[in-house]
């Protein structure tokens, strides 16, 4: 019964905190796709693209080195805790996506994949296929312990940069709707919003709709 208890503070307590960061819409349609997706599979992503760098996110954090990283680097990370199979790394390696990433202390901080071919996404099997002048950044992660250093703008910011100097049009991402952190994250840096895939799956049966405006 503590348990439960601590957990329903635990979610009383952020329902709260993003309640005063994001407003009351917002909150509402997380908590209605939260509901929904009990019952079914119910996605809403938004398709978001970057073309232009923010200055103030090229600087790499104080006591990181960033840098694209190979097969070997990560490797030895395989498991839970950084999020990574060693089915997916060479699946993405085999297909050139590159990864770059943050150290600190020569131990991984923060990685960002990129890539340049459709791409499996965790959304039932869905693939992502995008216009070859863009790259797509997916699967952004930073360890629980180097949160709140700006690894992520940095990385992705840095990686733009250098994409757009070999003629790259720019980066395209998909976030869930209700990830508000990450949306934030990605507009705080000059993504901006593309459009809208709504997609619903019930049993064998699968329903996408993706925005006119994402057709580009």
């Amino acid at each position: 019964m503590s348990t439960e208890n601590s957990q329903m503070r635990y979610g009383l307590s952020r329902m709260a905190a993003d309640l005063k960061q994001y407003g009351p819409i917002p909150v509402a349609g997380d908590i209605t796709l939260r509901g929904l997706n009990r019952v079914l599979f119910l996605k809403v992503l938004r398709c978001l693209m970057v073309d232009r760098v923010s200055p103030q996110f090229l600087s790499t954090p104080g006591g990181y080195r960033g840098a694209f990283l190979e097969y070997q680097d990560l490797k030895p990370l395989v498991g839970a805790e950084w999020e990574l199979s060693e089915s997916f790394l060479e699946q993405a390696f085999a297909k050139g996506d590159r990864c770059y990433g943050f150290t600190s202390n020569n131990r991984l901080a923060a990685y960002q994949w990129y890539s340049t071919a459709p791409t499996i996404t965790d959304w039932r099997g869905m693939v992502a296929h995008f216009n070859s002048d863009y790259a797509y950044m997916y699967k952004g992660f930073t360890h629980p312990e180097h949160r709140g250093h700006g690894l992520y703008p940095a990385g992705v910011t840095t990686v733009l940069a250098q994409y757009l100097s070999q003629g790259c049009r720019g980066f395209l991402s998909i976030v869930e709707a209700n990830n508000f952190p990450s949306l934030q994250a990605c507009h705080r840096m000059g993504y901006r919003d593309i459009g809208t895939i709504r997609m619903a799956a019930l049993f064998d049966r699968c329903l996408l709709r993706i925005d006119p405006s994402c057709q580009p």
